[in-house]
C-alpha cells in the first residue's frame, strides 16, 4: 500500500540490487526519487516523522510503535506523510530530528536497542498497513506543507534574532523549542 520511495543521498545505491533483493516491488524502486538534500525530499511533504531509538534534548521520548498507530488510527491519516529513516551505523543525525513533528521508537530489548534500517521501515510499514485505511477518518483540513514551516521556521529566527528573545548560535535551544512547537499543533 505505499507508493512513494524518496532516498536522500543514499550510499552505494543500486536499483539491480533493489530489484533482486525487493522482489515484488519493481514498479516503486523503479519510481524511487533521489535528493541532495532532505529539505528538498520533505519539501512539499505535510508531516514528517521520524524513526529514532533515542530521546533527544527538547524532544522528550519518542513515542513507541503501537501508541503512535493507534493515534493514527483514531485522529486519521495526513496525506502526504513521510517517514523518515536514519542510516544504520548513525540514526538519523539531529538535523534530520530537528525536521520531525514527531518521533517514533520501535519497541525492542535493552541488548538489542534499534533495529536495522530494513527491519525498521518493515516494522514501521507493516504496522501501519494493518490499519483499516477505508474506515480511518480523513483529516478534514490539510496541514502546511514541510517549505511552508521551513519558510516560518526562517521568520520566527528573524524575528528571535531582530527582538533579542534568543542569542543567536549554537547551543541556544530556543529556535529548536519553537520551530518543534509549531510542527506539533500543526
Amino acid at each position: 500500500g505505499f507508493s512513494h520511495l524518496h532516498l536522500v543521498r543514499p550510499r552505494e545505491f543500486s536499483i539491480d540490487k533493489a530489484l533482486v533483493t525487493g522482489r515484488w516491488a519493481e514498479e516503486l524502486i523503479r519510481g524511487a526519487q533521489m535528493y541532495d538534500s532532505l529539505t528538498d525530499a520533505l519539501s512539499q511533504m505535510h508531516d514528517v516523522i521520524g524513526f529514532s531509538s533515542h530521546s533527544r534534548p527538547h524532544r522528550g521520548e519518542p513515542i513507541p510503535l503501537p501508541d503512535w498507530v493507534s493515534e493514527q488510527n483514531a485522529a486519521g491519516w495526513q496525506p502526504h506523510t513521510a517517514l523518515l529513516f536514519g542510516r544504520e551505523d548513525t540514526g538519523l543525525p539531529n538535523e534530520a530530528i530537528e525536521q520531525c513533528r514527531r518521533l517514533v521508537r520501535i519497541p525492542s530489548s535493552a541488548e538489542c536497542p534499534a533495529f536495522n534500517l530494513a527491519q525498521s521501515a518493515l516494522l514501521g510499514m507493516y504496522e501501519l498497513s494493518r490499519l483499516d485505511w477505508e474506515k480511518m477518518p480523513r483529516r478534514a483540513q490539510e496541514s502546511p506543507n514541510w517549505n511552508q514551516y521551513s519558510q516560518l521556521d526562517r521568520l520566527c529566527v528573524e524575528v528571535m534574532n531582530a527582538s533579542g528573545f534568543h542569542h543567536s548560535g549554537e547551543g541556544d535551544p530556543t529556535a529548536t523549542a519553537v520551530k518543534n512547537m509549531f510542527r506539533r499543533i500543526q
